[in-house]
Order: structure tokens, then sequence, then C-alpha cells
């Protein structure tokens, strides 16, 4: 049984802190709100890891149905989708005030 691999590396990236003080606000918002949240560590990249590079930026994740995410039996209730707006809506206005 022999085999071989190659492994070609398509992307090299510093990893990227998200900023305090923007994961502070959202967590504040949350509160305020009554909305259960969590801090979590993340390898997700998306578009948070080029943009961290340049300016301070946060990611907000959303619950998916059993934690599945990026496959076609995602689902996220609208409820869900409507807090993460107004926590980003109230995080985007904080911010522009400044």
């Amino acid at each position: 049984m022999g085999g071989s691999y190659e492994i070609d590396t398509k992307l090299v990236i510093t990893p990227v802190w998200l900023s305090e003080e923007m994961l502070n606000s959202m967590e504040e918002s949350c509160k305020a709100r009554g909305y259960s949240y969590k801090k979590l560590p993340s390898g997700a990249g998306h578009d948070a890891l080029e943009i961290g590079q340049v300016v301070p930026t946060v990611m907000l994740f959303v619950p998916s149905k059993e934690g599945r995410s990026h496959c076609p039996v995602e689902f996220t209730k609208y409820s869900d989708f409507a807090k993460a707006s107004v926590i980003m809506t109230e995080l985007a206005k904080e911010l522009l005030a400044k």
C-alpha cells in the first residue's frame, strides 16, 4: 500500500487579535438587552482575517441549529439574526459617533 501526497500552500496570513474595545461594546449591548452571548476563540478567517491586518475588527457569530454551518442543512432562526443585527447596528453607531 504505497502512496504519496503533495501539499500546496495557497495562503499564508498572520493571525489577528480582534478588537477588545469592540468586543466589550458588543458584550455590553448584549447585557443591556438580556441577550445570551459567549466570547469564544475562533480559527475562522473570513474577511476579518484580511481586514484585521489593517483596521480593528470583530466577528459576531450567530447560532446555527445543531452547530451546523456552511453546509446545506445550516439553519439559523430569524430572531437570532435580528438580535445580531441590533448588536452590530449599535456597534456601528458607537463607532461612527467617535
